[in-house]
């Protein structure tokens, strides 16, 4: 019999042992939860530098990840952990301390991570306590969110505090606070003020499990307006999460040094993988033969995001006789970047000569504004991609 077909077979049968365990263990482990906080507030916190600035809400639940149970100013109601680097330093260890945690009036919920030696909690640290076991997606299926924890495995999104949010909508709430989610602890510190110093290998995981992170807090909206249209998520003090939930700021944050720096920092961070894109075509030498095309021409750059940021932040675009920018979420003239941004229906009529492609997929959007151009306008990439080049 083929290899290749026995090892699918055996994981195809590994993958449905799990789903049946899973079942049967989160019937045991979220049994009652179901509504058990309906028309209430919960606060979620997570061990970002920003909750540090935190202003406790009186007669809520109150969820906390890792190590926040170190934070003093609340009496937390349920504690989530599922990776080793969640409770550990190269110094010392928290399990002790996580488990005796207000044991008759804190639930803890320890995941099975089922990702190796590297990550897992071992039995052997939550064998004499009441902690729950809960499985993820992780190592068996994609990462989902999960409406009938009861039944299947949490969406795993490489981050805990995802998880646990998937049980606080079990529970139904009015409101939901998210706290010290800053994205992410490993490269912004921690509101002890501790870091965690991980390898560099770990920590380019972790780095890579942030970008993953932001796009799942914000495909959970969809997941809110379908299951839970009543609850109300809000970010205190956003940093990585800004935009895309209600917002509230501290004030004790808005007056602080720290808001400008963790912004700046976590800004800078969002670019690297672009400046690192830019740095694969070797754009220094395309940016060069740009200005020497594009001399004396008007000059419209569409797409403001990230790739249009980071050539700002590293080329002179002075150089280019730049008449204005726009993206699809202008729907009326502003500024950005000292540069007039007008909206989309508006870029073929201000008398540009080329229009340069700020994104990195630019192949669907020149095919689309050559259509509707004038003969005379040019449009290319701003970043043109080489051969082999993703």
């Amino acid at each position: 019999m083929n290899i290749d077909f026995i090892n699918l077979k055996n994981e195809i049968l590994q993958g449905v042992q799990r789903l049946i365990t899973t079942a049967l263990l989160h019937q045991k482990t979220f049994n009652g939860f179901k509504n058990k906080h309906k028309g209430q507030t919960v606060i979620l916190i997570g061990a970002g530098p920003t909750l540090n600035y935190f202003e406790p809400i009186k007669n809520a639940i109150y969820v906390g990840a890792n190590r926040t149970f170190l934070y003093k100013d609340v009496d937390f109601d349920y504690l989530f952990t599922i990776d080793k680097a969640g409770l550990e330093t190269k110094s010392e260890d928290y399990y002790e301390q996580f488990f005796a945690y207000r044991p008759n009036h804190c639930i803890k919920f320890v995941g099975d991570q089922n990702l190796g030696e590297m990550y897992q909690i071992s039995e052997s640290k939550i064998s004499d306590s009441n902690a729950r076991r809960y499985k993820t997606t992780a190592g068996n299926l994609i990462s989902k969110f999960t409406f009938d924890i009861e039944s299947e495995a949490l969406g795993n999104f490489c981050s805990v505090a995802l998880q646990a949010i998937q049980f606080i909508l079990y529970t139904n709430p009015s409101k939901i606070y998210l706290v010290g989610i800053d994205c992410n602890v490993s490269r912004f510190g921690h509101f002890t003020g501790a870091t965690n110093k991980l390898s560099n290998e770990r920590n380019e995981d972790l780095d890579s499990n942030t970008f993953q992170c932001i796009k799942a807090w914000s495909e959970l909206k969809n997941f809110l307006k379908i299951y839970y249209p009543d609850t109300q998520i809000i970010s205190v003090n956003p940093v990585g999460l800004k935009g895309i939930f209600d917002e509230v700021y501290t004030e004790k944050y808005l007056y602080s040094n720290d808001k400008l720096r963790f912004d700046n920092d976590f800004r800078e961070f969002m670019m690297y993988p672009t400046k690192h894109y830019l740095q694969k075509i070797m754009f220094t030498k395309q940016f060069e033969d740009l200005v020497n095309k594009l001399q004396n021409k008007k000059v419209i750059i569409y797409g403001t995001g990230a790739l249009f940021q980071s050539v700002c932040n590293m080329f002179d675009l002075r150089k280019l006789n730049i008449i204005s920018v726009s993206d699809k979420k202008y729907l009326s003239e502003e500024e950005f970047f000292g540069y007039k941004a007008i909206p989309p229906k508006m870029i073929f009529d201000i008398g540009a000569d080329c229009i340069l492609v700020a994104v990195q997929e630019y192949e669907r959007i020149i095919e689309d504004f050559k259509q509707k151009a004038p003969d005379y306008m040019e449009i290319i990439p701003l970043a043109r991609k080489f051969e082999g080049i993703k």
